[in-house]
């Protein structure tokens, strides 16, 4: 005669059975997610939330075999310099131009050519 044996779960996942596979696919999909995001939301809290700054255009090159140009540019906010980059705006080394940053944050910044040209914003030079 054979014995049969219960069927107990573990109490909090009943009779689930979680594989460390799955739960790494599960955590690699939601990184994805938010990494292809973030940069909307920023650019989205800085065509809401964002300060203009004047900016000079210090470097500008080509990357890439498309002809995507690189555009690095700096400014300051409170005496300390920050420095940002945008592609394929039509900037000379040495031009100045707009930037938008968060307040609280001067790191996150971008052009306002490119703010004001994908974005809705009521900010204005």
């Amino acid at each position: 005669m054979s014995k049969k044996r219960k069927r107990g779960g573990d109490p909090i996942f009943g009779n689930w059975k979680i594989h460390l596979g799955t739960i790494l696919i599960l955590f690699l999909v939601g990184r994805f997610i938010y990494g292809a995001s973030e940069k909307t939301i920023e650019n989205y809290r800085l065509a809401n939330n964002g300060k203009l700054s004047n900016g000079i255009v210090t470097s500008r090159m080509k990357v890439g075999g498309k002809g995507t140009i690189s555009i690095e540019y700096s400014f300051q906010v409170n005496h300390v310099k920050y420095i940002g980059q945008t592609t394929n705006e039509g900037y000379e080394i040495g031009d100045s131009l707009y930037v938008i940053y968060l307040p609280k944050k001067p790191m996150i910044n971008r052009s306002y050519t490119f703010i004001k040209k994908n974005y809705t914003t009521h900010i204005a030079p």
